[in-house]
């Protein structure tokens, strides 16, 4: 009874001192596969991204995003990295993994690359809810955060801590759609014609015709005579040019 009494209590203790009290650091180690901008970027061996944990840089649309991704690909691409992943949530509300990560930097020491983004100008802190609270220290000591799986020394007795995590992703996929629209415009455009009229102009001539009756009298007669006789001359004129 009392071996088994020490043992429990050989075992609570090896539980206890197996929970990181900065951290997990190593919580999952992955190559930098692709930096995606300032504070985002894949590791292998995660099915999504991860995101930097309560630091924000600058949307790739400005030139301070692009200096920040920049300075991220050339500290993190193809190098190998560990990272705290956040306790309470795990990930955001677009699936991606939140976390703070570190990068070997020497046989000591690890660098907060969250930390180094803000040092160096390339985000500032936002407080997310989340089991983080910047500032970090810059570097943290490779003893102060020993890894989930602990044996305690000298007992005999090894204890193994598994964890086995459900990880819900949402894949969320943002589509840029771009939308042209056609817009035709009937311009009715009236035009005013005056157009004149072919005036008829109506013309009213007045003949005044002047009728002189001449009395037959003697001058008359010898009028009538006269035009008779040169008749009749011309008839015979006319009779004899035959001939």
């Amino acid at each position: 009874m009392l071996r088994l009494g020490l043992f429990a209590a050989v075992v609570a203790l090896a539980l206890l001192f197996a929970v990181p009290t900065f951290g997990a650091v190593e919580e999952h180690c992955g190559v930098v596969t692709r930096v995606v901008d300032g504070d985002t970027f894949y590791v292998s061996g995660l099915p999504e991204r991860v995101r930097l944990a309560d630091v924000d840089a600058p949307e790739l649309s400005t030139a301070e995003g692009q200096r920040a991704k920049a300075a991220l690909e050339a500290l993190l691409l193809g190098r190998r990295v560990c990272l705290d992943i956040d306790d309470l949530y795990k990930t955001d509300r677009y699936g991606r993994f939140v976390a703070v990560a570190y990068l070997d930097y020497n046989e000591t020491h690890w660098l907060n690359v969250n930390q180094w983004l803000v040092e160096r100008g390339y985000a500032a802190y936002v407080d997310y809810p989340n089991e983080f609270h910047p500032p970090w220290p810059l570097y943290l000591p490779k003893a102060a955060a020993p890894k989930a799986t602990t044996s305690v020394t000298p007992v005999t007795v090894t204890v193994t801590q598994t964890s086995t995590t459900t990880v819900a992703t949402t894949n969320t996929v943002t589509a840029t759609v771009t939308v042209t629209k056609t817009v035709t415009d009937t311009v009715v455009v009236t035009h005013t014609v005056t157009q004149k009229e072919p005036v008829t102009y109506t013309v009213t001539t007045t003949t005044t015709v002047t009728e002189t009756a001449i009395a037959f009298g003697g001058y008359a007669l010898a009028l009538l005579a006269v035009v008779v006789a040169l008749l009749l001359m011309a008839a015979v004129v006319a009779k004899l040019a035959k001939r």
